[in-house]
């Protein structure tokens, strides 16, 4: 019963932490379109235009990809809980991510 226990403190860690990370990415790419909007702002600025938006707009290019592939992996692992649910015989819209990972981990530890 201890292995079950663990197993059941790991899912809810991991939960919490997909929880934190979806938050975060929604925070990174709100913020990024701010950055974008400030820097599309100041195109009409002249040479302070030239020297402010080349560093930025690396950066932000460069941003803009990484939290792209994140979230990707973020929704591959959606299609891949959803894949679960329908496994199981749930609706996917009706069954969260937690339900699902709440299942497994049941099925995981009954055998």
């Amino acid at each position: 019963m201890l292995h079950t226990y663990h197993a059941f403190q790991l899912f809810d860690e991991m939960l919490i932490q997909l929880k934190s990370l979806a938050e975060e990415m929604q925070a990174i790419i709100k913020g990024l379109e701010k950055v974008r909007q400030e820097l599309d702002a100041s195109a009409n600025d002249g040479h302070v235009y030239e020297v402010f938006h080349k560093t930025p707009n690396q950066f932000i290019s460069i941003a803009e990809l990484e939290v792209g592939s994140v979230t990707n992996l973020y929704s591959v692992v959606g299609r891949n809980v959803d894949a679960l649910a329908l496994y199981f015989g749930e609706d996917p819209a009706r069954c969260p991510f937690e339900q699902v990972v709440t299942s497994v981990s049941l099925q995981i530890t009954w055998q």
